[in-house]
């Protein structure tokens, strides 16, 4: 528990020396603040109701990362701070806990750190605690103790990754097509979603532009649902191993094989002389996946290619440095809907046939209005299957409603504008408090940005779990007598 008042006591610095170490620094050092790579800030304490201490503290990691502790609960008599710091690691490492830690527990607890930032502990008896992982950042505020993170499992649950390129603004058919189908493999895999700003830069030249897309896709994915305590959701720019990974790769692959790329060919076919990074492009994605032990990548089929690509150096590089070096994930090919445009083309901005998803209520209620539909007469019977507003209404309305909507086509004396509006008031309903969310979290970019810091924390983990059996496997960093494991001795020190 942190102590109440402006300075920090040794605890303090023990937690800071640990988050340095967790965050990949090669010797943890105990430093205070202002001389050192991490320290603690705003550390803080007060007694609310019933005599409960509620203490809070960051974590800032190199100046920039802030890791929370919040922390709600009688004032232990063990080695609190112990569990802090392995709260902060079932964060940063992303693992399962196997085995739960007591608080009020024996001293001398060791934390180790091995294989990357794959964490384990052990007590004074030495007994291990596997991953020694008991902790959730943010308690339930009646909790009293620390939430688990994760319920014990066995072996790594399967990953899923998807990149989001920040570009335009988002409308009805990425939200139904990307998003929504995306958000709901959270219940099936660990999922980790980046927002690939390098990416961008293949064709973005305005640097205010990209920062302002970057946050956009954020808030877009924070407010339709994305839970950032499930999810994994960061920048592709702050996990800088993806360019280390995406430089092995390109010394594997032929180049005639990025000359069959699609992009790279299209430009050439348009006149255009594209640039390297569009060529390199399929490496850079290939890393992207390979980084993160990805399993499952949804993809469209006019994304196999690249898939295909991925695959192939995943295979090419285990054949020459040994089996299991990287994992060979899977393509999931997606059956998310193709949802129809005003025009009733598919919907995509280079149609100019899109519905903005966070328009306001009035915008939203004329581009519906404005849908292409057939001409018969008020009183003639309609066939609902070949009306595109038909098809846009299945996608929000509950069953009941969209079954009603159907029969009153079919019946007559019901037309087009009536479905119309029927169209308005479900979208409605569903996107109002979206398109609140997204105000209120496109309005703070600080939050955004510690949403994204997290998510990079936790992302770069496991990108140099992964980087340190890709370096140990092509030779690259292999020193005579280095250390494979650090050691952080955590000891509580009472006020």
């Amino acid at each position: 528990m942190l102590r109440v008042g402006p300075g920090m006591d040794e605890r303090d610095l023990v937690a800071a020396g640990a988050a340095s170490h967790l965050a990949g620094e090669p010797h943890p050092a105990v430093r205070k603040p202002g001389n050192g790579r991490a320290q603690v800030v705003h550390p803080q304490a007060h007694v609310v109701q019933g005599g409960v201490v509620h203490a809070r503290a960051a974590l800032r990691i190199d100046g920039l990362h802030q890791v929370h502790l919040d922390r709600r609960g009688p004032l232990p008599e063990g080695d609190d701070i112990l569990v802090d710091v392995l709260a902060l690691a079932a964060v940063v490492a992303d693992e399962p806990a196997t085995e739960q830690i007591d608080p009020q527990g024996p001293q001398g607890r060791t934390v180790e750190r091995a294989d990357g930032d794959l964490l384990h502990a052990q007590n004074a008896e030495g007994t291990p605690l596997r991953h020694g992982i008991a902790a959730r950042l943010q308690p339930g505020a009646d909790s009293g103790k620390p939430a688990c993170v994760n319920e014990a499992t066995t072996g790594r649950p399967r990953t899923a990754l998807t990149g989001i390129k920040p570009t335009g603004t988002p409308h009805v058919g990425n939200f139904l097509g990307a998003i929504r189908p995306a958000l709901a493999r959270v219940e099936q895999y660990r999922t980790l979603y980046f927002i690939a700003d390098y990416h961008a830069l293949t064709t973005e030249r305005d640097p205010d532009a990209l920062c302002r897309q970057v946050y956009d896709v954020a808030a877009t994915w924070l407010a339709c649902g994305l839970d950032p305590a499930r999810t994994v959701l960061f920048r592709q720019s702050d996990v800088v191993e993806v360019f280390e990974l995406a430089w092995i790769l390109a010394c594997l692959v032929a180049t005639g094989q990025l000359e069959r790329g699609h992009a790279y060919k299209e430009a050439l076919e348009r006149g255009e002389a594209p640039n390297a990074g569009l060529f390199n492009y399929p490496v850079l994605m290939a890393a992207d996946i390979l980084l993160y032990d990805t399993d499952v990548v949804p993809i469209g089929r006019d994304q196999q290619q690249h898939l295909e690509l991925t695959r192939d150096l995943a295979v090419r590089l285990n054949h020459h440095f040994g089996a299991g070096t990287v994992v060979v994930p899977e393509a999931a090919l997606s059956e998310a809907p193709v949802v129809p445009g005003l025009d009733g083309r598919k919907m995509s901005k280079s149609y100019g046939n899109v519905i903005a998803l966070f328009a306001p209520a009035d915008e939203l209620r004329r581009a519906v209005m404005s849908i292409r539909t057939s001409s018969e007469p008020l009183d003639a019977p309609k066939d609902p299957a070949s009306s595109h507003v038909v098809e846009l209404h299945r996608h929000f309305a509950t069953p009941e409603e969209h079954a009603e909507l159907e029969r009153k086509l079919r019946a007559g004396g019901f037309g087009w504008g009536h479905a119309k509006e029927a169209l308005v008031a479900v979208m409605e309903r569903t996107l109002a408090p979206m398109r609140e969310r997204y105000r209120d979290l496109r309005a703070n970019t600080a939050y955004l940005d510690e949403v994204l810091a997290s998510g990079a924390l936790r992302a770069r983990a496991i990108a140099q779990r992964t980087m340190q059996r890709v370096r140990e496997a092509v030779g690259i960093g292999r020193r005579a007598g280095r250390a494979t494991q650090a050691t952080i001795r955590i000891k509580a020190v009472r006020p």
